[in-house]
């Protein structure tokens, strides 16, 4: 509960000094799993991956199932973190069928939720690597999850929570389909807000200005947006959200003062080895580009002008508008941010390979 409503400080020191007295294994893989989903949400991949090493050891145990879902729920979790959706979206498929049948909703709603993001995430990627039958699947268990949350929520004596993870749920789907809404996140952050849960309704109100964005839509909005969702991340010590606030942010150029830490956090993640695109496969050979327009497309997603991409690349900034309508051509998209999404997904700022690289001057 402490987690849920935004006091992480007082449930990491809960789980911390529980784990100390806590020898039953159920009750053992209970307290690890939710401390991995908050070292997952504040980034901490290093006592994440210890806590979920200490929970798979006690999983061998005659555990209950509910325990045993929940347990995957946050090894999914993890998975999403790494940027591994189809990986997250076998585990929570599992964690689902275990939990089937299962009246604890307080568990459930977290778990759809998950689902839903690897889904949508898993349909994202494959859309940016062309991979038709990547998005089918991804959007066929999209439209599935979603049937099971909206009946879920229609239950008799349903929660908010799961009304909030329906509504989540649907927005989700918006974006898993490709057409993320940003209506929908707005109605999804008004009913974590309602719970209220101060985490998800934040990730939902990000959402919300991504999908203001890709519409062109208000920009003022989606800087409101963003700013409000960074109080929260900045907050909380939620890294990895800080991080995609940041990013989003850049790509679209918004003038966000209250992301400078974000921002920072946002550069130092850019070291980690966290690529999302397997280091055999060309991203711009996969999106149909020349090199330069390659090159060009990595500083589109890193929020340049056009004037700037000119003065890096050493050519005139008609050139350079010329190159940017190319890309938007080439990928079927209808402006910057699109593109530099998909760049991003393919992963912009990885090392090309050496055979790829021309002399920019």
């Amino acid at each position: 509960m402490l987690y849920r409503l935004g006091r992480w400080d007082e449930a990491d020191e809960v789980t911390r000094v529980g784990l100390d007295l806590e020898t039953e294994p159920s009750k053992r893989i209970f307290l690890l799993a939710i401390r991995a989903i908050l070292l997952g949400a504040r980034g901490d991949q290093t006592r994440l991956a210890e806590a979920l090493a200490e929970s798979h050891e006690l999983v061998t145990h005659d555990v209950d199932p509910d325990v045993r879902a929940y347990y995957m729920g946050a090894v999914a979790e993890e998975e999403l973190l790494l940027d591994r959706p189809a990986d997250a979206m076998r585990t929570i498929e599992e964690a689902l069928a275990l939990y089937e049948g299962s009246d604890e909703q307080l568990l459930l709603g977290p778990m759809i939720v998950v689902a839903m993001t690897a889904a949508a995430d898993q349909a994202d990627k494959g859309r940016a690597w062309r991979s038709a039958e990547d998005v089918a699947a991804a959007e066929a268990s999209a439209s599935s999850l979603l049937e099971m949350a909206q009946r879920l929520a229609k239950t008799p004596g349903a929660t908010p929570s799961l009304f909030a993870a329906a509504a989540h749920a649907e927005a989700e789907h918006t974006r898993a389909m490709g057409r993320s809404d940003p209506e929908a996140w707005l109605r999804a952050a008004a009913a974590w807000e309602a719970i209220p849960m101060p985490y998800p309704a934040a990730r939902a109100r990000f959402r919300a200005a991504e999908a203001l964005l890709l519409r062109r839509g208000s920009r003022d909005e989606a800087v409101a947006l963003l700013r409000e969702a960074a109080g929260t991340a900045i907050a909380l010590g939620a890294v990895p959200l800080q991080d995609s606030i940041a990013a989003v942010a850049q790509r679209a150029r918004l003038p966000i003062e209250s992301l400078q830490a974000a921002a920072a956090a946002a550069d130092t993640a850019a070291d980690s080895p966290t690529a999302t695109a397997p280091a055999t496969r060309d991203p711009a050979a996969i999106l149909g580009l020349s090199p330069r327009e390659w090159e060009v497309l990595e500083l589109v997603a890193s929020g340049r002008s056009n004037a700037e991409i000119a003065e890096a690349l050493f050519i005139s900034p008609k050139t350079a508008s010329v190159h940017v309508t190319h890309i938007l051509d080439k990928l079927g998209v209808n402006n910057r941010v699109e593109a530099a999404t998909i760049a991003v997904r393919v992963g912009a700022g990885e090392p090309r390979p050496e055979a790829d690289r021309r002399d920019t001057a």
